[in-house]
């Protein structure tokens, strides 16, 4: 994972997000020994990520960068799920849980590809939504550079410009699912 590109992420929402709270990063080992029942896991990526930040809570009102024991969890039920369910559950083995939002919606780290998927348990939506998790980390510090994000100090989260938040997703080839 490139930590370059996600410090500079953080600095941009610590810019406007004073509630941000980060956590120190793991050991090595105690990463790969949490992922050593998983097949395809540990890639780089994840094991670099953890390394850097064992989670990030408040990066807005309900959206956090997933410890990994948490992460884990959330690995395990959409593996119930995908037993359960079969087919319709869309998630895919190697989507890796990285960030919450709101408890029920995930972005993924595709560990194949490095694409980003997005899994919505209550909306029903399990799917890629960038080939590159880089590109929706330079779409977010595109948004920031822009002004597009601005926190509001009332209510305590941070706002986005919709309308010009998706022109930036859509330059970036990034699919957002929820648009009309």
């Amino acid at each position: 994972m490139s930590i370059a590109h996600l410090e500079g992420l953080l600095a941009d929402i610590k810019r406007i997000n004073p509630l941000v709270r980060e956590t120190t990063g793991l050991a090595q080992s105690e990463i790969l020994e949490g992922l050593s029942e998983f097949d395809h896991l540990p890639t780089k990526e994840l094991v670099s990520l953890y390394e850097w930040r064992n989670g990030i809570d408040e990066l807005n009102a309900f959206t956090r960068v997933l410890s990994l024991g948490d992460a884990i969890g959330m690995y395990r039920l959409y593996r119930q799920l995908a037993e359960g369910l079969g087919s319709r559950f869309g998630w895919q083995e190697q989507w890796f849980p990285v960030v919450d939002i709101n408890g029920d919606v995930q972005l993924c780290l595709d560990c194949k590809t490095l694409g980003l998927a997005l899994v919505d348990m209550e909306g029903g939506v399990e799917e890629l939504i960038c080939d590159s998790y880089l590109d929706y980390v330079a779409a977010l510090r595109d948004g920031f550079s822009h002004g597009l994000f601005i926190w509001n100090e009332l209510h305590g989260y941070v706002e986005t410009k919709d309308h010009e938040w998706q022109l930036v997703l859509g330059a970036y080839g990034i699919k957002d699912p929820y648009a009309g």
